[in-house]
């Protein structure tokens, strides 16, 4: 990772945080009501992209730090149980940010560099991307010139 800067050290996502450049948050439409609660993802409307690709990470046993790359292309993560961090470098800032809520995810832009680490045992990360494996292309750093998005 090549960084000049770190911005606040730790983050609890929230429809609200202010996140390094390439990050945003993205508020679920929350539905409540005696049945339980339903989040809605309506990618259409909340996202840079169409969803061709869903993945979802747990934790193994022994711990393992997930991620490590940079991605060609922009995702969208959520923490659908339990928490996890999730560290970001955009090649002159980094950021931690606790990812603990179904209802808030986190827009990484493509170029990002991203690595994912203190999974709770319980946890499981749901990703959505706009192409498939084979299309997207991995890098060991940040690559600040893909970033097209605060």
């Amino acid at each position: 990772m090549v960084s000049t800067s770190v911005l606040s050290p730790f983050v609890r996502l929230t429809k609200d945080s202010r996140l390094l450049h390439g990050a945003r948050p993205v508020a679920l439409d929350i539905h409540r009501d005696p049945r339980g609660e339903l989040g809605v993802l309506d990618a259409s409307a909340m996202l840079p992209f169409a969803i061709n690709r869903l993945f979802y990470i747990r934790p193994s046993d022994p711990p393992h730090t997930r991620g490590n790359h940079a991605c060609s292309v922009p995702q969208v993560a959520m923490a659908m149980a339990g928490h996890v961090v999730f560290d970001l470098d955009n090649g002159r800032d980094r950021q931690s940010i606790e990812m603990a809520s179904p209802s808030v995810g986190l827009l990484i832009a493509a170029g990002v560099w991203l690595q994912m680490h203190d999974f709770s045992p319980d946890a499981v990360v749901l990703v959505a991307a706009p192409e498939r494996y084979a299309h997207m292309r991995h890098f060991d750093r940040a690559q600040p010139e893909l970033i097209d998005f605060a």
